[in-house]
């Protein structure tokens, strides 16, 4: 199955930069326009963390079965 990586954007820190596999800029971006940010199997996102806070973030075809998960960053 495809996932996504979104992050809750009032859940990133005010200094830190909005991430969210496809490279979308706003949560509302990455939600408008899912399909250009599914990870398929196989395929890898990432993101380096250059701020120190809690990030929520989560899978948009799959938020409502519970895939969220937490990032802490010290």
């Amino acid at each position: 199955m495809d996932h996504t990586v979104t992050a809750y954007e009032e859940e990133v820190p005010d200094e830190a930069a909005y991430f969210a596999s496809g490279g979308f800029e706003s949560e509302r971006a990455a939600r408008n326009r899912v399909t250009e940010g599914l990870i398929a199997p196989g395929e890898n996102y990432e993101h380096t963390f250059e701020e120190p806070g809690t990030y929520g973030y989560f899978c948009i075809p799959h938020e409502s079965s519970g895939m969220v998960g937490t990032v802490r960053v010290r």
